[in-house]
């Protein structure tokens, strides 16, 4: 009898840019002797994920159906080839074509990983396109893994799956983050001093400059904000059309916008948590925010939008503020009501703290999804 063949795995997202989102996890499975393949578009020549192996199938993140057809003809050539147990595609793209590949060459586990629904903030015609490929996704997939609860009701609500169909691992979260033993004992203001950074109190923000991710509300609660207490905004991330945050930023006073210090993308935002005093997610879509549980391991409370996937990251009154979404004044008002209140801001930031520790460290996230492949691969095996 021939010996029997070590599990394989085949994680996709759709750019080299979203393998951040898997971050230590293939080499994981790899570790937990999984056979694991990793998908993406144009990784660079040295990308090494240790134990796994990298492969590389161009995708476009926009709808494209002369390169769409290609990529997929690409996937079902990969696929026939490597003939995996389980597929887990995430991210718009990757998902579609993965799943929808997988499913013509019978793959027998067939995992969407669902992060976000970008259809959130859309209307017309680009929604029902969107809601479409959602429902074509589901369709071909045999699971779908949502990141958090808010998300997979909403996803539920809107009819793109049914709900037995849809699997949030323990208490959410895509990948968890490293929480080290200690707390940071340096404060903000020594966090500022080290970084350079201007010495007012500070609310930051990471995330890309883009209207769905509500950079424009906070700049407008900048404006709405009383002097007392003065706070800057510190602004961490890339932008998605050159020259956005620039046309935000002249619709301001010159007193107000000398109050914004951006910093763009930056390889390692964790270095600068420490030096704010607050973090602000004024949002109009999430799957389940990472930065506030990076923050939280810094002791950095947050205050975000009440929308999905920030209900599961941020506990309100408890681990910080849920506001409004697209409401500037609440924001403010939210954001001057923590600052002018040192005990309140300590306090949400420890309970924050204690949260992520106890929920989402990394590690832990990793062995609860890999229990679950685990479990899906005996059960298919098994015929269950």
């Amino acid at each position: 009898m021939s010996p029997r063949r070590t599990r394989r795995i085949l994680l996709a997202v759709t750019s080299t840019q979203s393998l951040r989102l898997l971050a230590g996890f293939p080499e994981y499975l790899a570790r937990s002797g999984w056979d694991v393949h990793v998908v993406c578009s144009n990784p660079p020549s040295d990308q090494i994920i240790a134990g796994c192996t990298v492969h590389e199938v161009h995708m476009r993140r926009e709808p494209s159906p002369m390169i769409d057809l290609v990529s997929f003809v690409r996937w079902v050539w990969l696929l026939s080839r490597l003939r995996p147990d389980l597929v887990v595609a995430g991210t718009p793209k990757a998902g579609l074509l993965g799943m929808v590949a997988a499913a013509l060459l019978r793959v027998p586990l067939r995992v969407y990983m669902l992060r976000g629904l970008r259809l959130s903030t859309e209307t017309g015609r680009r929604r029902q396109i969107l809601a479409l490929i959602e429902r074509l996704t589901v369709w071909a997939s045999t699971h779908v893994q949502a990141v958090s609860f808010s998300l997979r009701d909403e996803f539920v609500a809107a009819g793109l799956a049914p709900a037995n169909k849809v699997i949030v691992v323990g208490h959410g979260s895509s990948n968890g983050v490293t929480v080290p033993r200690e707390a940071h004992e340096e404060t903000a203001k020594e966090a500022r001093q080290r970084l350079g950074l201007p010495p007012a109190r500070t609310v930051g923000f990471v995330g890309r400059m883009h209207p769905d991710k509500g950079i424009t509300t906070l700049l407008e609660a900048l404006h709405f904000s009383s002097d007392s207490p003065r706070w800057q905004a510190l602004l961490i991330g890339p932008e998605d059309q050159p020259g956005f945050l620039d046309q935000q930023l002249s619709a301001l006073p010159p007193s107000v916008r000398k109050r914004v210090v951006y910093i763009g993308e930056i390889p390692d935002p964790s270095t600068h948590y420490g030096a704010m005093d607050l973090l602000a997610l004024p949002t109009l879509r999430e799957g389940f925010p990472n930065v506030v549980l990076e923050a939280a391991v810094h002791g950095t409370p947050t205050v975000a939008s009440d929308v999905t996937g920030c209900r599961d990251a941020v506990v309100d009154g408890v681990t910080g503020l849920l506001v409004r979404p697209s409401d500037p004044r609440a924001l403010a008002d939210a954001i001057e009501r923590v600052l002018s209140n040192p005990s309140l801001r300590d306090r949400l930031g420890l309970r924050a703290r204690e949260r992520v520790s106890h929920h989402f460290r990394r590690e832990d996230v990793w062995q609860l999804t890999a229990d679950l492949y685990s479990s899906l691969h005996t059960n298919c095996r098994s015929g269950a």
